[in-house]
């Protein structure tokens, strides 16, 4: 009786080691901060000559009580190819930001303006916590459309 226990704990901790390596395998999830918050790439739309990336990235953290962000960064595409840890864009480089709950998109208008659309089902009259009008570098505008306002969505 002994054995078939030991037995069944031993597949049962083996079975869980597997799921959980390949719950870590198959996450595109950049850690910060030792599991406190996690970033991910959403989408990325390139500027029409290439040279700069709006990187629409989510962020989430908390545990138990959980609370997810989402923003969009422009960064230039050599930084974005290198791969840089998502923690650097965070910050200055950041020129929108809402809850998850918001569906956003973005459109490169030209090489120096980028259209972010936006819309939240659940709180239209919700404000997203950041939105510039021009980027880092102050050569690159943008421009907001509210979805929801216009019943697009």
């Amino acid at each position: 009786m002994r054995f078939i226990f030991c037995f069944f704990a031993v597949i049962s901790v083996i079975c869980l080691l597997i799921l959980w390596l390949g719950v870590l395998s198959t996450t595109e999830v950049f850690n910060d901060e030792a599991q406190h918050s996690r970033y991910t790439v959403v989408a990325q739309y390139s500027s029409p000559d290439g040279t700069n990336q709006a990187v629409h990235i989510t962020e989430m953290g908390g545990g138990a009580a959980g609370w997810c962000d989402q923003f969009v960064a422009v960064v230039p595409t050599s930084d974005f190819e290198k791969q840089i840890p998502i923690k650097k864009v965070n910050g200055d480089k950041i020129v929108f930001q809402a809850r998850c709950s918001t569906k956003i998109s973005a459109t490169w208008e030209g090489v120096n303006t980028l259209l972010i659309n936006y819309s939240d089902r659940n709180s239209p009259h919700s404000l997203p916590f950041t939105m510039l009008n021009k980027d880092k570098t102050q050569k690159i505008s943008i421009r907001y459309l509210n979805d929801y306002q216009l019943g697009i969505n």
